[in-house]
This record gives C-alpha cells, structure tokens and sequence, in this order.
C-alpha cells in the first residue's frame, strides 16, 4: 500500500505536467535495482556468522587436531536471517547521508526536500527501487545515483514498466497496473493456460454434498503452490480476489477436496481476467480527490468459530490502494458490533496512510470519509454513550470514536448496493460482485460467456 500511494501520487503529478506542459517540475517515475545489494552490506561488529570453507579450498592456517579452521563473514550472505535488516541498515545509512529523511510510518519510503525546487521521493522494497522526481531539475535521478555509485552498483531501468512482478501500463487516462505476464505463467505452470473463463472466483453456494474428504499429501503441495500464486495477485493489484483467497487460506493445512475445486475455480476466473487491474489516475477524482474508505463485515460468517468475516477497501483518487478482508479477532454479539469493530479497523488503516500521503507532499487537510452500511454502528460512532449492548466492546475498538472527533475521519452513511467493501466480507452473486469490481478496478469483469469486458471506471 506504501508503494501504490506513491504511484497514485506521481499519476496525479504527472497529469498536472500533462495538462500544463509550462509547470516547471518533472514528475517523472522511474525504476532502479540494486545489484548484490546483500553482499554491500557489512554485518554488525557483534554479528558472529561462521561457516565452513568450500570444499576444495586450502587455507593457510593449521587448525589442532580434533578442530577445524572455519571463515567467519563480515558482510551479509544470501539466506542469513539478519541479511535483510543489515541490507536496510547500509540502505538507510547512505540515504541519510545524503539528504533523504524517512517516513515514521512507512520506514522504506525516503523523502529529500529541497524547498521551493521540489521533492525527490525513494520508495524500496529490498534491493527494488521506485524514485520519483518531483523537482525543477531534469537530471536530479541522474544525480543521485552518480552520488550512490560509490556504495552501491544500480541498473536503471527507466520509466517505470515493472515492479515485483506488476506490470506498468500507459493508457489514455493513467497508468494502468496489472499483472498479465504473472497469471499467464501460473495459469500455464498449473496447466489452466486454456482454461474456461467464469464470471465469478466463487460460486455463490458450495454444493453441500461435494467430497469434503482430505486432499492426499501429494495434493496439498499443488493446493498450497495455486493459493499461494493467488494471494500473490490479490496483494499486489487484484482486491477481486481478497475474499477468494481468504477463504482458501484458511483451509492451507489441511484442504480438503471441495476446497481444491474452489482453487482451480479461481484459476478459471484469472483466465478470463489476466489483463485486469488497477488505473492510476492523471485527473483529479471529482467525489474523492484525495483518501476515503468503505467498511464492510457479515456476521458470524465462520461456522466453527462464529467470528465474523470484515473487510475494507482504502481509495486514493478514486483508485483502491489498500484492501483486506478477513476473520475479526473478537466474537461479536450482534451485526451492530461486528460492523462497528470493522469501522475501527478500517479507521486505523487510514490514520496509517493519511501520514504516508502526508509525507508525501499530499496533506489530507479534510477528514476522511469513512463509509459503512449499517446505522446502528454508525450510531454508536456518533454517540458514545454505554449501555448493555456496546459495554463489553474492547477499548481499542472505540479508537473510530477518537478518531472522529479529532477531525482525523468522518463516519458516513452508504447504501448497501454501493458499499465497495460488500465483495470483501461473504461470496455475493454475479451482478453484485461485477458491479463492484467494475467500479474499482481497469480492463475487468468477464460476460457469463467467459468474453472479457472492458470497464474503464469513472
């Protein structure tokens, strides 16, 4: 979601640079990877990693009998545990270094000032690099990583056209992010690359008498590999696919032969959708320039631990940017309380990325909006008072009421049919789920002929 902020932020300042070519500043996105970034990377003077020499190798020293001369490493090896942070560290170092400050909420994302001239803004995820020129001069990314070359050895890869596996897309309105080449590849490693489209992830009701015996060992590698493959999807740019890849989760030790139906159902579903994702804006949202939020949860959707099933979907610029659906930690007592604990949920998502986009230049000077469907939560948001039915409710789940008399969010009715998180929280019909998807997602949905559907959404 750090990431997809960032892109949704560099979108918006390029339309500006589209629509009055005399602005002065670049807003410009580019790529860049880090090559051998652990091995750059020295281990602290208290690390202590000690190996054995290759074989074939003869050192100089003479170990005593009934000992062994080993090597110990001063810099971080690949599949070290404490490689990554060592890698993070050397990162931060040489970025401190030279101007970037980093984000309190979001620790791999750096921002260099330079006043009236702009911004440069560094996003990372291990030895990927997303940069972002928003200053006054043509070369500062140039700059910058001549000013790296010392520490680290990068490959430019220029305009931004993939990253951790997303493909980028210019299109009339924005930049389209999806993930063609990815599913194409699973759905041929799984051997569904012909696969017959469906229009749905799910099917709205499981055939109660389908084989619901245990999956043989063999099989639940390949089930654990598809749910695994999926949820990589539905992290990245596919919010269709969040509740799918729930419900598969749940069951990843010990699936059943019903629930491998429903993996391979999903893989019929991507077949027909492979091109679909996300559009980064250039225009400027007309309802919803800057963050809102949908909140959504059944309840007691789970029948053998009666908890409830909660989702959220976070916009920005009328594109999602973060998305979750799954189990509430509590159980709750009512369809009130269920709806209101996933209020605080998603109200917290958003204190999160309200300072990311903050530190990103976009302050959200207006409070949020934060949707839900059910009056009586919302009730309970704008009246606190304690009775029978909200005083056992957690104390961190009245951080939504907090939150709204702070200015940080406004809690607001929507009718169910427009209530984007609905997809998030149960298995809904065809045109329910179509209709949603539609209005979140770029180039998705797919007729009851298995036809792809082109939506752009507004």
């Amino acid at each position: 979601e750090q990431l997809r902020t960032l892109l949704g932020i560099a979108t918006k300042l390029e339309g500006f640079k589209l629509r009055d070519p005399s602005c002065i500043f670049v807003h410009k996105l580019e790529g860049a990877d880090v090559s051998d970034a652990y091995l750059t990377s020295e281990l602290g003077e208290g690390e202590h990693v000690l190996f054995e020499l290759p074989e074939g190798y003869e050192p100089k020293l003479k170990a005593q009998q009934g000992f062994k001369v080993v090597a110990r490493a001063l810099k971080a090896q690949m599949g070290l545990r404490q490689s990554g942070r060592a890698w993070w560290m050397a990162l931060r170092k040489q970025l401190l270094a030279h101007g970037f400050v980093p984000c309190a909420a979001a620790p791999c994302v750096y921002v260099k000032d330079l006043g009236d001239d702009g911004f440069i803004v560094i996003g990372h995820f291990v030895d990927d690099l997303m940069v972002l020129n928003a200053t006054s001069d043509q070369d500062a990314i140039d700059k910058l990583f001549k000013e790296l070359e010392g520490a680290f050895k990068t490959r430019r890869l220029g305009q931004l056209s993939k990253f951790l596996g997303a493909e980028f897309e210019r299109v009339e309105r924005g930049v389209h992010l999806h993930l063609n080449q990815f599913v194409t590849e699973m759905l041929g490693k799984f051997g569904f690359g012909n696969a017959k489209p469906v229009p749905t992830p799910e099917v709205e009701a499981r055939d109660e008498n389908m084989d619901k015996g245990l999956l043989q060992r063999a099989d639940i590698s390949l089930y654990q590999q598809i749910t695994g493959s999926i949820m990589f999807c539905a992290t990245t740019c596919r919010p269709d696919l969040a509740h799918c890849v729930n419900m598969l989760a749940r069951r990843m030790a010990a699936p059943r032969v019903c629930d491998m139906l429903a993996a391979k159902r999903a893989l019929h579903y991507l077949s027909g959708t492979r091109r679909a994702g996300l559009l980064f804006k250039y225009e400027e949202d007309p309802n919803h320039p800057g963050l809102a939020a949908y909140s959504d949860s059944d309840w007691a959707g789970d029948r053998h631990e009666r908890r409830s099933t909660q989702g959220y979907v976070v916009f920005f610029n009328g594109t999602p940017i973060s998305w979750r659906s799954g189990l509430q930690s509590v159980i709750a007592l009512s369809s009130c309380e269920a709806e209101y604990v996933a209020l605080s949920e998603a109200c917290r998502e958003l204190a999160y990325l309200r300072e990311v986009a903050k530190f990103l230049h976009h302050p959200q000077d207006d409070p949020t909006p934060l949707f839900g469907d059910n009056q009586g939560s919302l009730d309970l948001v704008d009246n606190p008072v304690h009775h029978s039915r909200s005083k056992h409710i957690d104390v961190k789940f009245h951080y939504v009421r907090t939150a709204q008399e702070n200015g940080l969010v406004k809690v607001l009715k929507v009718h169910t049919d427009d209530n984007r998180a609905d997809i998030f929280t149960k298995t809904t019909t065809t045109s329910t789920f179509r209709r949603h998807v539609e209005a979140m997602m770029y180039a998705t949905g797919i007729t009851s002929r298995g036809v792809l559907a082109v939506k752009v959404t507004t």
